[in-house]
C-alpha cells in the first residue's frame, strides 16, 4: 500500500515516528518516553523502535479493548 501511494518507503519512517508517538500516548506513556515503554515491557532499553518495540505496543494496544484480543481474526503483529 505504502508503495502505490508513496512510491515506495518515502515517509515511512515519519510513519512509523507518529505511530510510535500516539501508541505511546494511548498507552499511558509520554509521547517520548520509547525507554520507559521498554523497560516496563522487559525488552531491550536502547530507545530504537524496532520490530520487537512495536509488536509489543501492538499487543498492549490490543489489551486496551476487553475482548478483542481473544477474537480469533485478531492478530497480533510479531
Amino acid at each position: 500500500m505504502t508503495k502505490k501511494i508513496n512510491g515506495g518507503k518515502n515517509g515511512l519512517a515519519d510513519w512509523f515516528g507518529r505511530l510510535t508517538r500516539i501508541s505511546l500516548v494511548l498507552l499511558g506513556y509520554r509521547a517520548d518516553n520509547v525507554l520507559q515503554f521498554q523497560a516496563d515491557q522487559r525488552l531491550q532499553v536502547d530507545g530504537d523502535v524496532g520490530p520487537k518495540t512495536r509488536a509489543a505496543m501492538h499487543t498492549a494496544l490490543v489489551a486496551l479493548t476487553p475482548g478483542e484480543a481473544a477474537r480469533p481474526e485478531v492478530n497480533v503483529a510479531r
